[in-house]
């Protein structure tokens, strides 16, 4: 079975533009963006068989022995303790939200990582008190439409994805303590 890089690439070597790349596979049923286009003919034009080679090629460069060691240590260094993790945080909209935003502009403040951090910077509060905030009652709006195993999982994708948002520089939070009585 031929890929959609293989097929980009014997269309590039006819002298293909990357926009006449993009309609004839459009016409032949192959779906594939622009930008994906694009950046198969940027690694075509530089010599590089395939996208894996390319990446293999960057590993190389870092002094690792292969893009799967690679991208391993930059999850790491950003954060996230395995790819999975990564992927269900970068699917999750308002995770994105605050990953993609320069600063405190623009995000929601009924993001629920949001709520969930100033929650947390309140833990001088006492518990009591912490059940009045407007935080608090946005949260527990958000968690009170699930069940009792979803509420206690997703408080704990919510901690931990405050946490990485933290490491990443995105956002400061104190302890997580009393997140649990929500």
């Amino acid at each position: 079975m031929v890929t959609i890089e293989e097929e980009a690439r014997k269309l590039f070597e006819k002298g293909k533009k990357p926009e006449e790349v993009y309609e004839i596979l459009s016409e032949k049923g192959i779906k594939a963006s622009e930008s994906t286009i694009e950046t198969y003919n940027r690694l075509w034009r530089n010599g590089y068989e395939s996208q894996s080679a390319y990446l293999d090629d960057l590993a190389k460069k870092n002094g690792f022995k292969s893009w799967s060691e690679y991208r391993k240590h930059l999850l790491m260094k950003n954060g996230f303790e395995k790819y999975s993790e990564y992927s269900k945080y970068s699917k999750d909209p308002h995770f994105r939200e605050i990953c993609d935003s320069n600063g405190s502009d623009g995000i929601n403040e009924d993001n629920p990582y949001i709520l969930m951090s100033r929650i947390s910077e309140m833990e001088y509060i006492l518990r009591e008190e912490i059940t009045e905030t407007e935080e608090y009652k946005k949260l527990e709006e958000i968690l009170e439409k699930m069940g009792q195993k979803e509420r206690i999982k997703y408080i704990g994708k919510l901690r931990r994805g405050v946490e990485i948002l933290k490491q990443l520089g995105k956002i400061n939070y104190g302890s997580f303590s009393i997140l649990y009585s929500v």
